[in-house]
């Protein structure tokens, strides 16, 4: 899977925000100013890193696809 760094490595700034509530934590990351300036920015949100990880990913897959092809190409497939 996919995680935060690797979002780094492919020119994102990712902001992460962890918050508390009586059902437990709440995860949400969300990345802005990647080198192609078409490409706006992604969010992911979730009860856990992992589940917030898999929406970001989704969001990347739908949002951009030709990213996603990109890294799958430069990593074997890893990141399906």
């Amino acid at each position: 899977m996919k995680q935060l760094e690797d979002y780094v490595k492919d020119g994102w700034q990712v902001q992460l925000t962890l918050t508390r509530s009586e059902e437990g934590i709440s995860y949400s990351a969300c990345t802005n100013n990647h080198p192609e300036k078409e490409v706006l920015a992604l969010a992911g949100t979730g009860n856990s890193l992992h589940s917030m990880l898999e929406d970001l990913q989704h969001c990347e897959r739908e949002l951009y696809p030709h990213l996603v092809s990109e890294i799958d190409n430069k990593n074997g497939g890893m990141f399906r």
